[in-house]
């Protein structure tokens, strides 16, 4: 079974061994296990388990108190570990549709999570901001998992009087090592962001050298049979008539040799019709794989996934039409990997009697009113020169469509 998303099974499965660890461990030391809480949920499960019971006084050890406290503390550490997982997971999942408000949404809920469960969770988040956002956005995201970090050390403080003595100097030791620590994260998150960013470009530019070499020879050899058979139609068949006529002029002369001539004649037609039978198959031969092409840069691309539907009848046998086509659904795709922050692209090709239609669709964020760069007005001006048309559009649902129209009779 092939995973997509590698990175969040990755780091969902630490997580969850971390939780699950951090609730045996809490099981097997039994209530006393919450004097040494060092995160909010360990105040807030004393703070809900006195709303239902007696905490301890002077004349009462509060045993129903510290039990479900100790109850509420664990299921809950358990509870938060999971969710934080699952929300780790949707975040990263490279095939979910994307969304800022629904991606912002699961890093809101991921933090506080981390914050009030379990602080080892801020390595994954700040991780995983780095990874997946813009620097500039994951900075923020960064100092927020570092601030609230500082917030939970100084509740711990705070809430001392959950314990019996409060170190204050291995508190500020354990939250400045964990600064440090969330800072390597988010710098190892830098690294492999990076490292993905160029292997995606070097795959992509090693996909669209492939692809260009295969519609490029597919041209050359498109415009060699070409050629070849208009050299045998203007050459040898001009010939070859030149000596049917010649012939029928020497049987008509000649007394003894009709008979003769007569077969070289019959000779000449044939080879004269093979020779145009030839140069009309060559002539109708000569279609460029445009969809074998466009399957070899499409399948060099991870992000986004692309689906590519190439109708049955489209058969292009024009090399400008063939090009016209590729560059212009390359910059689409190109435009989609740098801007449109999709996941997934749909392209679709036919042909009907009178055009080639190509349609580009993605599940990205729009053009948002954004002015043509030079990619859409490349492919505006390759489109119109070949007297074909261009549209865009943005469905209701979202995303940006791109329709070109490139007409037949022109170019055949």
């Amino acid at each position: 079974m092939h995973i997509r998303n590698k990175f969040g099974l990755l780091c969902v499965i630490p997580c969850i061994a971390l939780g699950l660890m951090a609730f045996f461990n809490a099981k097997s030391a039994g209530p006393g296990y919450l004097n040494s809480g060092t995160y909010p949920l360990a105040w807030l499960a004393n703070q809900i388990s006195a709303q239902f019971t007696q905490p301890p006084t002077l004349v009462s050890a509060g045993s129903d108190w510290r039990l479900l406290s100790f109850d509420i503390y664990v299921i809950a550490s358990l509870v938060m570990a999971l969710l934080f997982a699952y929300a780790f997971w949707l975040r990263t999942d490279p095939d979910r549709v994307r969304s800022e408000r629904r991606d912002s949404a699961l890093l809101a809920a991921q933090l506080p999570l981390a914050l009030a469960g379990n602080l080892d969770f801020t390595y994954f988040f700040v991780m995983e901001v780095a990874v997946f956002l813009p620097l500039r956005a994951a900075l923020k995201w960064f100092a927020a998992a570092l601030v609230g970090s500082i917030l939970a050390q100084l509740s711990f403080l705070i809430t001392g009087g959950l314990h019996e003595f409060v170190d204050v100097t291995k508190v500020l030791t354990r939250g400045l090592a964990m600064m440090i620590m969330q800072g390597m994260a988010f710098g190892v998150g830098v690294l492999i962001a990076a490292e993905r960013q160029s292997r995606v470009t070097l795959a992509t530019a090693h996909g669209k050298l492939l692809a260009t070499q295969q519609l490029l020879g597919d041209t050359v050899r498109a415009s060699e049979r070409t050629r070849i058979a208009r050299d045998l139609h203007d050459a040898i068949g001009h010939h070859l008539t030149a000596l049917t006529l010649h012939l029928d002029l020497a049987s008509r002369k000649a007394t003894g040799a009709k008979e003769v001539i007569g077969v070289a004649q019959s000779l000449a037609r044939e080879l004269l019709s093979e020779v145009r039978t030839v140069v009309g198959v060559e002539r109708q031969s000569q279609a460029i794989d445009l969809k074998r092409a466009l399957q070899t840069l499409c399948d060099s691309i991870p992000v986004p996934r692309i689906e590519l539907a190439v109708g049955e009848t489209v058969a292009i046998d024009s090399p400008a039409i063939a090009q016209a086509l590729f560059h212009s659904i390359q910059e689409a795709i190109t435009n989609t990997m740098r801007h449109a922050k999709a996941t997934r692209l749909c392209i679709d090709i036919c042909g009907g009697d009178c055009a080639w239609v190509a349609t580009i669709i993605d599940d990205g964020i729009g053009k948002r009113g954004a002015a043509d760069g030079n990619g859409l007005t490349g492919i505006r001006e390759r489109v119109e020169e070949l007297g074909g048309t261009f549209t865009e559009s943005e469905p209701t649902d979202g995303g940006y469509c791109l329709t070109i129209s490139l007409p037949r009779g022109a170019w055949q």
